[in-house]
């Protein structure tokens, strides 16, 4: 999807070239893909690896999972079945916490603890306690919706203000997901012929461990103020009294010393 608009023989680079070109000539500059990947940060591309380890430790492990529960946990296949699908749908309460989330600090704290709720349950997961998975899947799936829900939201600020390059990063985004979740899935499989269930969550486990360390990087790179600032002021530092606009701001007024 990125390469093809790059491919000058390609019929959506002769559609796309000339709308670039009307853009240029009327003074709308616009930077080409490389030249935003050497604009990105490693604060950005933090963020872009971590997406990439989620999306590659979270929806591999679904795949088997059911089978997993079967084989491991000595589950029929309606109640495997069932009992995965809680994972995803902790998802739908997403916007009862979002909004909870207006500060980039609070954002990246959230990220951080939805990977350790991710590594928990995969631990739980690879020493099969407690007896019922159900207990573990609501703490990945609850993983999921935190690191997610905060990951596309970081994304932009990580950039450190340069939004020229949200287009790239965006579209790297979901080139790294994509390509996470390839190996990934290959990788298990292997990793499951050969040594069975047990050494592919530890290889999730890992991941979602490497993942961790790069959520507290981007938290202490928030802490130094490498981020972009889109917070609120909470304390109203910045909001301007309704006295001062209406020129109640203790000058004098005109005609006060006659």
């Amino acid at each position: 999807t990125m390469l093809v608009p790059c491919l000058r023989s390609s019929e959506t680079a002769r559609l796309v070239r000339p709308l670039l070109e009307s853009e240029a000539s009327s003074g709308q500059a616009t930077l080409g893909m490389q030249q935003q990947l050497r604009r990105f940060p490693a604060s950005c591309w933090i963020m872009l690896a971590q997406i990439g380890l989620l999306y590659g430790a979270v929806f591999p492990f679904e795949a088997i999972a059911v089978d997993y529960f079967e084989k491991q946990w000595d589950l029929d296949p309606t109640s495997a079945g069932f009992i995965i699908s809680f994972a995803p749908s902790l998802a739908l309460f997403a916007p009862l916490y979002g909004k909870w989330m207006n500060t980039t600090r609070r954002l990246a704290v959230v990220n951080a603890s939805g990977w350790v709720c991710l590594a928990v349950s995969m631990m739980m997961f690879a020493i099969r306690f407690p007896r019922n998975p159900l207990y573990a899947v609501l703490i990945f799936g609850l993983g999921y919706a935190l690191s997610s829900t905060t990951a596309w939201v970081l994304l932009p600020r990580t950039l450190c203000g340069r939004t020229e390059c949200q287009t790239a990063a965006t579209a790297f985004a979901y080139a790294s997901l994509a390509l996470a979740q390839a190996l990934s899935n290959e990788i298990a499989g292997i990793l499951h012929d050969l040594l069975g269930y047990p050494s592919v969550c530890l290889m999730f486990l890992c991941m979602q461990v490497v993942g961790l360390s790069l959520a507290l990087k981007t938290l202490a790179a928030q802490r130094e103020g490498i981020l972009d600032a889109e917070d609120e002021d909470e304390d109203g530092g910045n909001d301007v009294s309704l006295d001062t606009v209406n020129g109640d701001n203790g000058l004098p007024e005109v005609g006060e010393y006659d």
